[in-house]
């Protein structure tokens, strides 16, 4: 019988902490149909347009979702009347 290739453990490369947040936290954010949800970060994008945002694992639906950074909070009475105001270019 053939040998298992070995399967190798892949570091956290690039942005580990921005702003008040830290890859592993649990946040709330504002998702783009205004819904409040609860998520873990996964990945910063500090370079996308027209702000910065994080990657988060929904905590319910088991999904990704991307929002804005400052459209997340650690508490969720924080983000009420909250929403998405991205410019168009």
């Amino acid at each position: 019988m053939a040998r298992r290739k070995k399967t190798k453990i892949k570091e956290n490369i690039g942005i580990q902490e921005f702003g008040k947040f830290k890859i592993g936290d649990e946040v709330w954010y504002v998702r783009v149909d205004k819904k409040i949800k609860k998520g873990k970060i996964v990945k910063f994008h500090p370079l996308d347009k027209p702000e910065p945002s994080l990657s988060v694992m929904d905590a319910v639906e088991g999904r990704y979702q991307v929002s804005p950074v400052s459209c997340c909070s650690f508490s969720k009475p924080d983000l009420k009347n909250k929403s998405w105001n991205c410019k168009k270019e």
